[in-house]
């Protein structure tokens, strides 16, 4: 049973917060008219595929497979999905944020994400990888991190975050930083011979790797399409022009204030091992792509978003870090 402090209708600022939202997100999935990589992936996702060229096959699935639930083909059935894998973020980032530091911590986290035009949009409107993607990703940690404080059916946890796990390998390539980023920290930790050997981490491992298989299918039988057009970006010409331009792409979606706060808490908040958890994925995708980006490669600012969510739990809880001394003046 779900903790009760992560019930939302018991913590009125979040509920307002979250319905707020989900309903603001709802007008702009009726009203807009739907963009060019959405007709781009709806019409492509009508013939159901083990994957596709550019992406890995959820997104693809998603609004077609709700087309044919309800019957009708408007944007906002379209986009039902994406609005319920943005929901689903917004209530992970707090729950991540109450488990590892408490209200404030989980709230503010949860506003900085919902107020970030990337991820109000492409994370929770659009028909386009990144929400299924966020809102795995998210749930993956949250439930890592909870799993933390409970052996209660602690297989049964493990399995539901090798599960998530599936979900972002089924969204969206980049979600493999995520598992190479803990795989990361578990080598460099303390505790490394315990999480590779007695942990049961495996659950997640094993689970998890199945939501790669489909898009492993495809490309094997298609002859690797997917790796061919990705691989195709790739150059290894320092750019700094190309690094700032895209540098700048990312504070526009995110807004100046959030990256501010963002690479302020991830340098100087105090860690410990749930931190941790969301710190070294954070840091791992933000500095990979702008490493990618300084080397000239053909890319977008959003490539690092899912980094940067993951640096919005970080921000709350440094926050209240740092006013809880100041409260006790």
């Amino acid at each position: 049973m779900l903790d009760a402090r992560l019930n939302f209708f018991k913590n009125s600022d979040f509920a307002i917060l979250f319905t707020s939202f989900l309903f603001v997100r709802l007008i702009f999935a009726y009203y807009l008219p739907l963009g060019v990589d959405e007709a781009y992936q709806i019409t492509v996702g009508r013939q159901l595929d083990w994957s596709y060229y550019d992406h890995p096959p959820l997104s693809f699935w998603a609004p077609s497979i709700f087309a044919i639930i309800f019957g009708s083909e408007s944007p906002l059935i379209y986009r039902l999905p994406a609005i319920i894998f943005g929901s689903i973020t917004v209530y992970a980032l707090y729950g991540i944020g109450m488990l590892i530091k408490g209200k404030d911590a989980a709230f503010l986290s949860a506003f900085l994400y919902s107020v970030s035009p990337f991820f109000l949009f492409s994370g929770g409107v659009f028909v386009v990888p990144d929400g299924p993607l966020n809102a795995a990703i998210c749930m993956t940690l949250f439930l890592f991190i909870k799993s933390r404080s409970s052996e209660k059916n602690y297989n049964i946890q493990l399995f539901l975050i090798g599960l998530c796990l599936a979900v972002s390998f089924l969204s969206k390539y980049q979600a493999v930083l995520v598992p190479l980023a803990l795989l990361f920290y578990f080598l460099v930790s303390k505790k490394r011979v315990y999480w590779i050997l007695y942990s049961r981490i495996w659950i997640i491992a094993l689970v998890g790797v199945l939501g790669f298989l489909p898009t492993l299918i495809w490309n094997y039988s298609e002859g690797w399409p997917s790796l061919t057009f990705h691989t195709a970006r790739a150059n290894v010409e320092f750019s700094l022009i190309n690094f700032l331009k895209m540098f700048f792409g990312q504070i526009i979606y995110l807004s100046p204030p959030t990256v501010f706060l963002s690479i302020w808490a991830v340098f100087c908040v105090h860690r410990d091992e749930k931190i941790n958890f969301l710190f070294y994925p954070a840091l791992f995708i933000i500095i990979s792509f702008n490493i990618v980006y300084i080397m000239g490669a053909e890319g977008f600012p959003h490539w690092t978003m899912p980094g940067w969510m993951l640096s919005l739990p970080l921000v709350g809880v440094f926050i209240s870090q740092k006013s809880g001394p100041l409260r006790r003046k």
